[in-house]
């Protein structure tokens, strides 16, 4: 769900940074800015080449993330899965085996 979240947070970003080059491609003669000389040279077909490239990295960006997000979900119940395959259900069930390690470390006999 963090990521969901993140996710929105980032198109957000990327949709205001859009709208943003877009009020500047279409209104820089209207806003009185310090603009350099080059400004003008934009084209929209160039705009949108570029914005092409920004939403297409966008996307790579977001895609890797969430591949990285779920192989580290499937990595984290293949672990659950192996502790419950071994008898420890949640952390309540791995004390005992803590203590007796704790002890077994402070005592050099080695528990099982």
């Amino acid at each position: 769900m963090r990521f969901l979240s993140r996710l929105a947070n980032f198109w957000l970003l990327i949709t205001f940074v859009s709208f943003t080059a877009y009020f500047a491609v279409y209104n820089h003669d209207r806003v009185s800015l310090h603009l350099p000389p080059w400004i003008e040279q934009i084209t929209m077909p160039g705009y949108m080449v570029h914005l092409g490239f920004f939403f297409g990295g966008a996307a790579v960006v977001s895609v890797y993330f969430g591949i990285d997000s779920l192989r580290k979900a499937l990595i984290i119940r293949r672990l659950r899965r192996q502790l419950r395959d071994h008898g420890i259900e949640g952390i309540e069930d791995m004390a005992p085996r803590l203590e007796r390690g704790r002890a077994s470390m402070e005592s050099g006999e080695p528990t099982l």
